[in-house]
């Protein structure tokens, strides 16, 4: 019941207007039927798949009685809508949450320097850095008959930069909310951009997601239990299903699908597993290539429609095949993830100093002044955050 329920409703407000067009589809292409469906317009509602999610997790937990049931529905509800992961994550497990609605909280210095501090780096990635890289994007992807290659292939790092800034950041602001209500979330990504595989790369994107797909699709479809084309297939099927949750379109498929390949190719190329040794500037490469699968994958993710996908890599394509484009190549995204690696270690210096650097000589003043700023930043007009459409 929990399952039909939950998921169910998921599926009639999120997919109707993308089932009932498909099978339209399908039907005038048999010659069936010449069917034009109306779209049934159905508003989705505020955070839907981050409320459905939790509930038939906890379900399953309590019937696998690897949790201790919820007695008051209080407690039950504010489980299920816990303002600050709402709208974008990150993604509640019943083992880790559950215990502290049930348990006295309470919120002390550290926990407030530590929740204000969190903020402010939210707001830093999402207003400094996101905002203004989706300048960048918006054109080239809205027109990309209107630019060279150069612009498409300046355009698709800037997205992935944009997308994983402006998603961190607003994961940033929950922890850092429920930080100040006393509470603890699961960190949600781990410098996703220097793995070294997709399979890494999963590990340290959207964490909370990549499990609950790993929990509850590949290893419910049987995992790598019953040989290697099954564990393949399963990993093609969990992640064809997990591009169709972020939205009903067929570049989410796509998407989808091409992670399930790169997953089930590195799989079949480290039946072993991935050895820890090798010089740094084979580490080097493997992340560089892992970063370019993964912008390619990104193209059908920003792309509305499956032409502006096109012309995006028609334009990357024929530029790449000049020798201007293969120096570009060759600079560009190395370059890139230089400056994500200088971004990550301040970023982690920054938060094992500010519990206890910032706060014993300057005290909330310091941080206060950083979140204001990040504050002002935001009263400009600026991007909607890119997972509040999921």
């Amino acid at each position: 019941m929990s399952l039909c329920g939950n998921l169910g409703i998921l599926a009639v407000f999120k997919y109707s207007d993308f089932f009932v067009e498909n099978l339209a589809g399908f039907l005038r292409l048999v010659g069936v039927s010449e069917w034009h469906p109306r779209p049934l317009g159905i508003v989705l509602p505020l955070g839907i798949s981050f409320y459905t999610f939790p509930e038939p997790r906890l379900h399953h937990r309590l019937y696998r009685r690897d949790v201790r049931p919820i007695d008051s529905f209080l407690v039950f509800s504010v489980f299920v809508m816990f303002f600050p992961h709402l709208i974008a994550g990150p993604i509640l497990r019943a083992k880790e949450f559950s215990p502290q609605l049930q348990t006295p909280r309470w919120v002390d210095n550290e926990r407030i320097v530590r929740g204000i501090s969190r903020i402010a780096i939210g707001l830093t990635k999402k207003v400094l850095i996101a905002d203004w890289l989706a300048s960048v994007v918006e054109p080239v992807f809205a027109n990309p008959a209107y630019f060279d290659g150069r612009a498409h292939l300046v355009a698709l790092y800037a997205y992935a930069f944009q997308i994983l800034f402006d998603f961190a950041g607003y994961c940033d602001i929950a922890i850092g909310c429920a930080l100040l209500l006393g509470y603890e979330l699961p960190e949600n990504f781990n410098s996703p951009y220097l793995s070294r595989s997709v399979t890494e790369f999963w590990r340290r994107w959207h964490i909370t997601l990549s499990t609950w797909l790993r929990d509850y699709l590949y290893i419910s479809l049987g995992g790598n239990r019953f040989g290697s084309w099954r564990t393949y297939r399963n990993l093609a099927l969990t992640m064809l299903l997990g591009g169709l949750w972020h939205g009903a379109s067929w570049n989410f498929v796509i998407w989808g699908g091409l992670h399930g390949i790169y997953l089930a190719v590195h799989r079949a190329w480290n039946r072993d597993g991935d050895p820890a040794q090798g010089s740094k500037l084979r580490h080097a490469l493997k992340v560089v290539v892992t970063f370019n699968l993964v912008c390619f994958a990104w193209i059908f993710f920003r792309a509305q429609h499956f032409d502006q996908a096109w012309g995006i890599m028609h334009g990357i394509a024929r530029f790449a095949a000049t020798a201007n484009g293969m120096l570009w190549l060759a600079f560009a995204s190395p370059s890139a993830l230089a400056a994500y690696w200088v971004l990550s270690r301040m970023r982690q210096r920054f938060e094992v100093w500010v519990p206890h650097g910032l706060a014993a000589h300057a005290g909330y003043g310091g941080i206060l002044g950083l979140l204001l700023l990040g504050l002002t930043l935001a009263a400009a007009p600026g991007a909607e955050f890119i997972y509040f459409q999921f």
